[in-house]
């Protein structure tokens, strides 16, 4: 699996997802899927990295989750 930088400069696009279901959005507290949909995590940082390929591989169910794309600034913060 590539890392960040390198899928970046592959200019894929990334995202962490939410799951809405385990989420409460009105409070700000998210639970996001961890690498390989592996289970949960309330940690930002813990949160698996999927690419936009990656995510028409993810099932569930309407509105069940969200894909939030990463910042520049997340993803190394310059470009090459």
């Amino acid at each position: 699996m590539l890392g960040i930088a390198e899928r970046w400069r592959g200019n894929m696009k990334l995202f962490r997802i939410i799951c809405l279901k385990r989420s409460i959005l009105a409070d700000q507290y998210y639970v996001y899927w961890k690498s390989n949909r592996a289970g949960y995590t309330e940690v930002k940082g813990e949160a698996g990295i999927y690419s936009s390929e990656d995510l028409n591989q993810c099932a569930g169910f309407e509105n069940d989750w969200y894909a939030s794309p990463l910042s520049f600034s997340e993803i190394g913060g310059y470009r090459i």
